[in-house]
């Protein structure tokens, strides 16, 4: 399996985003449920972008971050 580039549309542009190797799809979709509330609270693309993989690597890898870092994804989790 390789990863896989998926295109969708954020704050009215259309950017592409990767669902990675060890990423199921059901951990993939609840990433693009995060950009969905990321675009909401009108994050730009970027940032929403690193923080989907902050909040995957959190939740599902039990990844830990410092608190600045965690701070910003916790009303998420």
């Amino acid at each position: 399996m390789e990863t896989q580039n998926h295109k969708i549309t954020y704050l009215n542009k259309e950017v592409e985003i990767t669902q990675f190797l060890s990423e199921s799809d059901e951990h993939f979709q609840a990433r693009l449920d995060l950009l969905k509330k990321l675009e909401k609270d009108n994050i730009n693309w970027k940032d929403a972008n690193k923080l989907s993989k902050i909040f995957y690597n959190a939740k599902y890898k039990k990844c830990r971050y410092t608190p600045m870092v965690y701070n910003m994804i916790k009303k998420y989790l």
